[in-house]
C-alpha cells in the first residue's frame, strides 16, 4: 500500500508541475510571435516542470513519513483539480470570445464612386 501511495504522489506532482510549467509559459508569453516553434517552446516549459517535479518528489519521498506523503498527495490532487478547472474556464472564455467576434456583423464600407 505504501508503494501505491508513493507512486500516486509522484504522478500527481508530475501532472501538477507540468500544468504549472505550461501556465508559467503562458503567463510570460513564451511562445508568442514564434510561429510553429511556439508550441514546442511552451511544451519545453512543461517538461522543465516535470524535471523539477521528479527532483522534488524524490527528495520528499526520502525525507517524509507516509502520513505526511498522504497529506501532500491530497494537497497536490486538490491544486491539480483547481488548476484544471481554471484552465478549462479560460479555454471556454476564449472560445466564446472567438464566436462573438465571428458572429458580430461586419460593417459595410461605402466606396466613393
Amino acid at each position: 500500500m505504501s508503494i501505491f501511495i508513493k507512486i500516486c504522489f509522484v504522478v500527481l506532482n508530475l501532472i501538477l508541475f507540468f500544468l504549472l510549467g505550461l501556465l508559467y509559459a503562458g503567463w510570460i508569453e513564451a511562445g508568442k510571435n514564434q510561429g510553429l516553434a511556439g508550441g514546442a517552446i511552451v511544451l519545453s516549459y512543461g517538461v522543465i516542470g516535470i524535471v523539477i517535479s521528479v527532483i522534488i518528489s524524490i527528495l520528499v519521498l526520502k525525507k517524509l513519513h507516509l502520513k505526511k506523503i498522504k497529506m501532500l498527495s491530497l494537497i497536490s490532487l486538490t491544486v491539480t483539480l483547481l488548476l484544471g478547472i481554471v484552465i478549462y474556464k479560460k479555454a471556454e472564455k476564449r472560445k466564446t470570445e472567438k464566436t462573438e467576434i465571428k458572429d458580430s456583423p461586419i460593417p459595410e464600407t461605402v466606396t466613393p464612386e
